[in-house]
């Protein structure tokens, strides 16, 4: 049976070993948003990932990033004043 030491050494370079896998699974999303009838920037629009926690705001300009986690989750914008 290997000692403690080896089992701990073991379990890191399992979880190490996982990372990457992590880490690729993600996908940045960038973006701007723009009124669709004068098309001028929305600045300070809420971007968020529909049913999670994961979120951002627009900038002056209207642009935005985003981490995701799939390449099927929805983007929800909600900016005072629209409607869904």
């Amino acid at each position: 049976m290997p000692d403690r030491s080896n089992l701990c050494c073991m379990r890191w370079l399992f979880w190490l070993g996982l990372l990457p896998f992590s880490v690729i699974a993600q996908t940045t999303i960038t973006g701007r948003v723009l009124d669709e009838a004068s098309k001028e920037p929305l600045p300070y629009c809420s971007v968020r990932v529909a049913g999670s926690r994961l979120g951002t705001i627009s900038n002056e300009e209207g642009t935005f990033s985003i981490r995701v986690d799939g390449d099927r989750d929805t983007l929800v914008l909600s900016f005072v004043g629209y409607r869904k």
